[in-house]
């Protein structure tokens, strides 16, 4: 209970400071580096732990991830290693103008994108307990689906890059619903297909809308927050996908408990799918940043023009 509230803290934190220094131009990129470093982590922790227990007793996996909290909060005390970041932030904050600083939240735009969100969120979270209990389904063992999962992973952080480049350059809707899209497919093919070589097509198509959609979500985060006031608006824009994180699988559950497994592949898919639909559908209400002009974009859909 202790690690949860530290965790969406450090990310908050993370994300506030990155959307204060980066153009808006070159935030897609920022947010999935961002993004990026996380699941790189999320790869690597298991992996070291696993290499850890070989020899170790459980413990001192704890206490390498102990060590490691330590060593990232004193690299952040090291103004040396900080300045050139620290000094990006003040001077993008001295460049704002009192008409920057005026521009107030359209909360309007924010809770349409929200729901695109909450889709999004919903298929991330489900996807890890439903694909491993089709594999089971299929007969693979658990060293099996490990193994499916974790090069899916790595077929996701290759996309980063790649991603990253077109929510800058294409924008923000138009890639979020390639992402749910993909995601939605993926969901759709594994019951439409079910063997082995379907399962893996339908990881495949997951892993690449995931890849191409890391970082969105804090993306457009950043886009519809204020200037004055973004912590705290960040705070609350991840409601939306911590209240999915909470709701998607209490709706397996009920799924499961009413129907079968393909189901709830079709139902997470079908809702993709829809919110694929839903972000390109409300880009002239939630006016996000498109492409190279995104700067301009998002000036004109803050100020109403």
């Amino acid at each position: 209970m202790a690690r949860v509230p530290a965790t969406v803290a450090w990310g908050l934190a993370r994300q506030s400071v990155l959307a204060e220094t980066v153009d808006t131009q070159d935030r897609g990129k920022a947010m999935t580096s961002l993004g990026g470093a996380q699941r790189a982590g999320a790869l690597a922790g298991p992996l070291l732990s696993a290499l850890l227990l070989i020899w170790l007793p459980l413990w001192t996996v704890f206490l390498v991830a102990l060590l490691l909290v330590a060593s990232a909060t004193l690299c952040l005390r090291i103004r040396k290693l900080n300045q050139r970041f620290d000094t990006a932030t003040s001077t993008a904050r001295s460049n704002r103008t009192d008409e920057d600083l005026a521009l107030a939240v359209r909360w309007p735009a924010v809770w349409v994108a929200g729901l695109g969100i909450i889709t999004l969120a919903v298929a991330r979270v489900t996807q890890p307990i439903v694909l491993a209990l089709w594999g089971l389904h299929l007969g693979w063992s658990d060293s099996q689906i490990a193994l499916a999962v974790a090069l899916s992973s790595a077929l996701e952080m290759l996309l980063m890059v790649p991603g990253g480049y077109l929510k800058d350059r294409v924008g923000r809707s138009a890639v979020l619903a390639l992402c749910l899209g993909l995601f939605g497919a993926g969901f759709l093919l594994v019951p439409l297909a079910p063997t082995s070589a379907g399962f893996i097509a339908g990881l495949t198509l997951m892993a690449i809308g995931n890849g191409f959609g890391a970082g969105i979500n804090m993306t457009i985060g950043a886009d519809l927050s204020p200037n004055v006031g973004r912590a705290k608006f960040l705070s609350i824009w991840s409601m939306f996908s911590q209240v999915a994180i909470v709701a998607g699988p209490l709706a397996i559950s009920g799924i499961m408990l009413v129907s079968s497994l393909p189901v709830a592949f079709t139902a997470i898919g079908s809702s993709a799918l829809g919110g694929a639909l839903w972000a390109l559908a409300t880009q002239p209400i939630t006016k996000l940043p498109t492409g190279r002009r995104a700067d301009k974009g998002q000036d004109e859909a803050r100020s109403g023009t």
